[in-house]
């Protein structure tokens, strides 16, 4: 598409409907815990009636609540269950040398920075797990190549978050272009020791034949102009849009389906945690006669009490009754959360990307977990053989030579995902006794494709 000169910023700053950034930085909170879920408590931790006049003990709440990371460690635990069998470029051995050094080259360096394929591939799940869709894209150091010189048209492939992913088009199911946003921190030329106070904001467009630049400042909150100027505009020879999308259905979005259950767990465990603060040492209760001179109780010499008839002295300990169903409801809300998964899993056979599956392949998996992990594989593995085949060509390379393989071998089933939930399991999935045993017949495939 054309790209004009300059683009208004009140237009650039218009985003696609189905982007929501505070959405995605909840989430991103919810997975990575630490300071950033402390940054956004509020968000998360419910008010009280009485919080609505005074925020005191809301704030000594946010204090102590504490934050078992339920959302990051499933979804890193299910990542971990679809990449036992990690992806890697398969060259044939008919194929030319420079071929083979290539392809198999990026199994061990995909992204450029050291990743090797199964950690592109990971990061490209764990977005999709966490934000419902992540991209992959092949990066070039020169936008045009030439077969004379194959070096030209050596691409890496790199990981592109939904966060930065704020405007795009599809049409026909087929995505058309993509604009990325992003910010960094100018420093002054002659005070680089110092942090700046300006912002740089970029915004990138990808389509079919281009990848062009626009550019604005912002200096203490103000746009320094009202319209962001183009400063790139390189047109490439790549074949198509040279960023691959990675989707899955709502029934597949495992942090939007695991959300509310993760914080209903996180406001009772802060609610547990607050009870057993107040509560957690006796009391000493005096019960004595109105207007009694509290200063003639103590007897200081032999370090006693001197009482009157009809009153009392008693330590207090407090109520358990009130702990036994808040614990209860603790462990239910942790049952509640392994259904999630459970009815998800058992979901999968129907949704279209389990539907790409032979019947016999369906079958295989006995346990409907595996249905789910290959639901969550497929998509990560067609983008892969996708970017496989359009580079090939691009190369000028036969992509029959070149195979992806990996991603279709499960071990874990639905009574790991319940021992990881309730803390039953200790390790990662495929190393309990249980999976060990089932190394002789275990669910999966793994095909070339």
């Amino acid at each position: 598409m054309p790209f004009p000169p300059k683009i208004e910023i009140r237009d650039i700053e218009k985003t696609n409907p189905s982007y929501c950034p505070d959405k995605i930085k909840d989430y991103n909170a919810l997975y990575e815990g630490g300071d950033k879920f402390r940054d956004s408590i509020e968000h998360f931790l419910k008010k009280r009636k009485s919080d609505k006049t005074d925020m005191s003990d809301y704030h000594a709440r946010a204090e102590r609540a504490p934050y078992c990371n339920h959302a990051g460690g499933l979804i890193d635990w299910l990542t971990a269950a679809v990449f036992r069998d990690e992806p890697a470029f398969v060259v044939d051995d008919s194929a030319s040398d420079q071929t083979k050094e290539y392809w198999e080259g990026l199994n061990d360096d995909a992204n450029g920075l050291g990743w090797n394929l199964s950690a592109v591939a990971r990061e490209a799940l764990r977005q999709v797990l966490l934000q419902g869709r992540s991209y992959i894209s092949v990066d070039f150091v020169n936008p045009t190549g030439t077969f004379a010189d194959i070096d030209t048209m050596a691409a890496v492939i790199a990981n592109i978050k939904a966060i930065e992913v704020d405007d795009w088009e599809i049409k026909d199911g087929v995505l058309q272009w993509v604009r990325l946003h992003n910010v960094e921190s100018v420093r002054d030329e002659g005070n680089k020791y110092l942090q700046g106070c300006k912002e740089r904001h970029t915004w990138t467009y990808y389509d079919g034949k281009n990848i062009a630049i626009y550019e604005a400042y912002k200096e203490n909150a103000a746009w320094q102009s009202d319209c962001a100027m183009l400063a790139e505009d390189n047109s490439h020879d790549y074949p198509q849009l040279p960023v691959y999308e990675i989707s899955v259905t709502p029934g597949q979005w495992v942090m939007e389906r695991i959300r509310d259950v993760v914080v209903a767990i996180f406001n009772r465990d802060a609610a547990v945690c607050k009870y057993l603060d107040d509560g957690a040492f006796q009391m000493f209760i005096l019960n004595v006669e109105q207007n009694r001179d509290l200063g003639d109780i103590v007897m200081t010499d032999i370090t006693g009490l001197k009482l009157n008839i009809g009153e009392t002295a008693d330590w207090k300990a407090p109520e358990a009754g009130f702990y036994d169903p808040m614990h209860k409801d603790q462990i239910n809300l942790k049952e509640n959360l392994y259904e999630v998964i459970q009815s998800t899993a058992m979901n999968a056979a129907a949704i279209p990307q389990a539907g790409r599956l032979s019947g016999a392949a369906v079958n295989a998996f006995r346990d409907p977990l595996h249905v789910l992990l290959d639901s969550f594989a497929w998509p990560i593995r067609d983008s892969f053989v996708r970017l496989k085949n359009d580079l090939a060509k691009y190369r000028g390379e036969d992509p029959k030579l070149i195979k992806v393989t990996g991603m279709g071998e499960y071990v874990v089933g639905m009574s790991d995902v319940k021992n990881f939930i309730t803390g039953g399991e200790k390790d990662g999935p495929g190393t309990t006794e249980a999976n060990l045993q089932e190394d002789g017949e275990r669910a999966g495939r793994s095909e070339e494709y």
